[in-house]
């Protein structure tokens, strides 16, 4: 059964790693972040969908969620953003 997963912070670093991951598995990944360099060049990569959210705002998650069409049952959400220093 395949699995819907949202990676947050998923343009680098273990977000990006457990995307690629998780995608290799034939799972449906939506990875995100704030830079889209990052998310876009991981998306022609692997079979990800790239959104680019800016998890520094508080209200990052529901426009988030509110972006994703209503067909999209995500199962499994991973927070690994690097907010150091921020």
């Amino acid at each position: 059964m395949t699995r819907t997963i949202v990676v947050t912070g998923g343009g680098t670093g273990i977000g990006r790693a457990a995307a690629r991951l998780f995608a290799e598995q034939g799972e449906t990944v939506i990875v995100t972040g704030r830079r889209p360099g990052p998310l876009h060049e991981l998306a022609a990569e692997s079979d990800v969908r790239a959104l680019v959210c800016d998890h520094t705002d508080p209200r990052a998650l529901t426009t988030l969620l509110s972006e994703l069409p209503d067909r999209i049952d995500v199962q499994t959400i991973i927070r690994t953003p690097g907010l150091v220093g921020r």
